[in-house]
């Protein structure tokens, strides 16, 4: 007979790994389904992994009358969109090093490149709403931690990430031409060379 989701929840609450595995059996498979919907399958399993750990953790704490369904879903989708926000802000740095290294890289025309996209930065800071560009300015212009930034402005850590991930997207997405102009000139001075 296989036990109910409540049962399960009631002996993981005692420690019962047994539970957790029978949860896991359950419901992994539920949850990769549910994240390669959503088009994050290439987080899906440390989600997972890390869904099941904080079930674990939390496991005094589980309240058996709601649904568990719901609950390791919403887990698995906040860590995987952790896990996206957080490649998301490295693949924007890694466009910017590009850009930088093709705009040194390329002839006369360098610093021209480099003054525009100085001013796309500036243009898409100037464009942005408050709280994201204020969250952007402390975090890249004065150091801060999102900790300390999250204590002067009053607002929970995850708020203040969100807005730097609002301000990083936003800008990635107005420097863009810059890319592509610093792409053609870098490959067209290359062409030249031949």
């Amino acid at each position: 007979m296989e036990r109910s989701d409540q049962e399960l929840m009631r002996l993981l609450k005692l420690g019962n790994e047994l539970a957790l595995s029978l949860l896991y059996e359950r419901y992994a498979p539920k949850v990769r389904s549910f994240l390669n919907s959503i088009r994050l399958e290439n987080y899906a399993d440390d989600a997972i992994q890390d869904t099941f750990l904080k079930v674990w953790y939390k496991r005094e704490v589980l309240n058996e009358e709601l649904s568990f369904h719901s609950y390791v879903f919403t887990i698995a989708k906040n860590y995987a969109l952790k896990a996206l926000n957080k490649q998301l802000r490295v693949e924007l740095m890694d466009s910017l090093e590009t850009a930088s290294s093709i705009v040194d890289s390329s002839n006369s025309d360098s610093p021209l490149l480099i003054k525009e996209l100085q001013e796309l930065v500036a243009q898409s800071l100037h464009n942005l709403p408050e709280m994201p560009r204020k969250v952007y300015k402390m975090r890249r212009e004065a150091g801060k931690s999102i900790q300390e930034i999250s204590s002067l402005l009053g607002v929970s850590p995850s708020t203040v990430e969100n807005h730097m991930n609002k301000a990083l997207n936003q800008i990635k997405k107005d420097i863009s031409p810059i890319f592509a102009i610093a792409a053609i000139v870098s490959l067209s001075d290359s062409f030249l060379r031949f």
